[in-house]
């Protein structure tokens, strides 16, 4: 079993931020305070079993946290029992991602949008032959033009807030031709990575030259520098990418771009895109980046570097002590410190909530309209707020008496 096989290589994780998170939920929701051993975990398991799994749960769990509303993917949305605490995010088809072993994903994933009638969960990562057998196939730029009007016309704008995709650093981001595009889709049961790079670019520009027709107000998110491995994925990005991606985001002025980057190394070269182009926002931190050290990281750069309308706050509950040792045991942080530690600013408490309310609030509304998210607070003075998990994700702690509705 899984799971099983999982239990003897946690006592090898103590020293991470990971095992920290992963103590506060067992024992916050469940009051779980052993260690996990190969004679305990089926206690715990069953526990897990018996409390959690239903939407009740969910909410007493969202009600608990002090956390009003959240975002996920519009397919979980299913029968609409949930809106009062989703918004919700198009992952449907990811255009510019790529996949291990396929050179032709571009396509595969405007296949997958055409071949259903309506939006559904998104291929997985590791997709296989089994998820790849559709009825009907891209053979011809004509093909190619269809399946993404049908994309287009398939998307309920009136139910989501953003669409959520992918830019890989594998491709080769430039324009290509018509007559490039027709050599390559001659070429796709042989396709490598030219024909790669010429059907995401083809197939990305028509979708981004439709979109900017319908919905130029609707912001466009893409997640980058988490790249395909046979099992899972690495932190990767080439250099070269983000100056390719400039010259994207540069050609559609009318369109808004919003980037979440999973590799810290290259957070400045997109902090001084981020300066130069009005139409690019940069997104807290993703995948790779959720560990304290990069999420410290990650917004003391762009606070020093970027304009507080061009970013947007994205906080957890992950904290160090001043002395910069991994805070491993149950004990509450100070504002100040916390305050010093998320917004990556040394300074007077009130100037630090400030920051959080402009990058976690009011420039994720700006940029997506009125959300109707609320920040709320609790009896012992613990204020978290959670929203959209790919615009606004704060969930910060306040210990003090007094403060809790300083963000109201």
């Amino acid at each position: 079993m899984r799971l099983e096989r999982a239990v003897p290589y946690i006592y090898r994780i103590r020293n991470t931020s990971c095992y920290w998170l992963t103590e506060r939920i067992l024992k916050d929701l469940y009051g779980w305070d052993e260690p996990i051993t190969l004679q305990n975990w089926q206690k715990l398991h069953g526990i897990i079993r018996k409390n959690g799994g239903s939407a009740q749960t969910g909410r007493d769990i969202m009600k608990k946290a002090g956390i009003t509303k959240s975002n996920t993917e519009l397919w979980r949305g299913r029968d609409g029992s949930c809106d009062d605490i989703f918004t919700y995010s198009l992952e449907w088809s990811f255009f510019t991602r790529s996949q291990w072993g396929f050179y032709d994903t571009a396509l595969i994933e405007l296949e997958h949008a055409w071949n259903h009638d309506e939006p559904c969960p998104p291929l997985p990562v590791t997709a296989g032959e089994g998820d790849l057998r559709f009825e009907k196939k891209i053979a011809t730029i004509d093909d190619v033009e269809q399946a993404m009007e049908h994309y287009i016309n398939k998307i309920p704008f009136d139910r989501i807030i953003t669409i959520a995709s992918h830019f890989s650093t594998f491709i080769t981001y430039r324009k290509v031709t018509r007559d490039e595009m027709n050599k390559a889709l001659s070429n796709r049961a042989d396709a490598g990575e030219w024909e790669r790079d010429v059907y995401a670019n083809y197939v990305s520009e028509e979708f981004l030259r439709r979109f900017e027709q319908v919905r130029p107000d609707m912001v466009l998110q893409f997640s980058m520098a988490a790249e395909p491995l046979p099992y899972e994925t690495v932190s990767m990005m080439h250099t070269k990418t983000a100056f390719e991606l400039a010259e994207i985001v540069a050609a559609h002025p009318k369109l808004k771009f919003n980037f979440h980057i999973a590799n810290a190394a290259i957070n400045q070269s997109f902090c001084t895109m981020a300066r130069e182009l009005p139409n690019l926002s940069l997104n807290g931190y993703w995948w790779h980046n959720f560990f304290p050290t990069y999420i410290d990281r990650v917004l003391r750069e762009r606070l020093d570097m970027v304009a507080i309308n061009k970013q947007v706050g994205f906080f957890t509950v992950a904290q160090q002590k001043p002395n910069r040792e991994p805070l491993l045991r149950d004990q509450p942080p100070e504002v100040g410190f916390v305050l010093a530690v998320i917004v990556g600013l040394r300074t007077m408490m009130v100037r630090g909530l400030m920051l959080v309310r402009c990058i976690s609030i009011v420039i994720p509304t700006l940029l997506m309209g009125n959300i109707s998210l609320h920040v709320t607070g609790s009896e012992k003075g613990i204020g978290m707020y959670e929203a959209n998990r790919h615009v606004i994700n704060v969930v910060f702690w306040i210990h003090c008496r007094g403060t809790k509705n300083v963000l109201r």
